[in-house]
């Protein structure tokens, strides 16, 4: 997600944990409530409704974090690597 938004020119600061992670999209970093509302919370709405309809399912708010797990196979994560490449050069147009 980092790598394909800094290709797209949007900043983006993301907080992993294990396999959880959330997105903001903000280039500053995101340490307490007071600096995640400083995120484009507009803009994740967008990213997540692209995803949406490519048939991702990340989290609807930027506030929750999305999940990675064994369950997703190699092609699971091809396919959403693309979709999310595809979101974020949809929203810096």
């Amino acid at each position: 997600v980092r790598r394909q938004a800094e290709a797209c020119g949007l900043p983006v600061t993301l907080h992993p944990i294990g396999s959880m992670f959330t997105v903001f999209f903000t280039g500053h970093p995101v340490a307490d409530y007071a600096s995640a509302k400083l995120a484009d919370a507009g803009r994740y709405g967008r990213f997540f409704r692209e995803l949406l309809e490519r048939g991702v399912y990340f989290p609807p708010a930027q506030w929750e974090a999305a999940f990675l797990s064994t369950a997703h196979g190699r092609g699971d994560l091809a396919c959403a690597g693309k979709a999310i490449g595809q979101a974020l050069r949809s929203l810096a147009d």
